[in-house]
């Protein structure tokens, strides 16, 4: 009896299988939310490049002098557009400085382009395919 057993002892091809299917079928779920993910990665990694290239250009135009700035990028002009060469981000993407003149109001900056009252805000915006990121800040004469 126990001779014939040890004979009979592993799976059946019945049980392998079920058993090849049942991880299958957990298997491709796992493979969907990997390419996901990638895509979510990929994605914040753009993300991240375009707030770093935003505020370095930011920085760029808050370092020149009033003046200058107001000549480089008009009020009354459309925001100027070039290619964000050196970003890191994908081919074809964008950014574009605008600038407009403030006044304070109360508490609040309000956006009023008839006249230069000496404070300039100066947005710059980021655009790539899959997005875009804005980015702003203050420049005082």
């Amino acid at each position: 009896m126990i001779e014939k057993l040890r004979k009979e002892a592993g799976y059946s091809l019945v049980e392998v299988m079920v058993s090849i299917l049942i991880l299958t079928m957990a298997i491709i779920p796992m493979v969907a939310m990997f390419d996901v993910g990638l895509r979510s990665a990929t994605l914040g990694g753009n993300y991240d490049r375009a707030r770093a290239f935003a505020a370095g250009k930011l920085e760029e135009t808050k370092r020149l002098p009033y003046e200058q700035l107001k000549a480089r990028y008009p009020v009354s002009a459309a925001p100027t557009v070039l290619p964000a060469t050196g970003s890191g981000l994908p081919q074809g993407s964008t950014y574009a400085v605008d600038t407009d003149y403030l006044r304070v109001s109360g508490e609040q900056f309000v956006t009023d382009n008839s006249r230069d009252r000496g404070l300039m805000r100066v947005t710059v915006t980021v655009t790539w395919p899959q997005g875009s990121y804005t980015t702003m800040g203050l420049k005082a004469r």
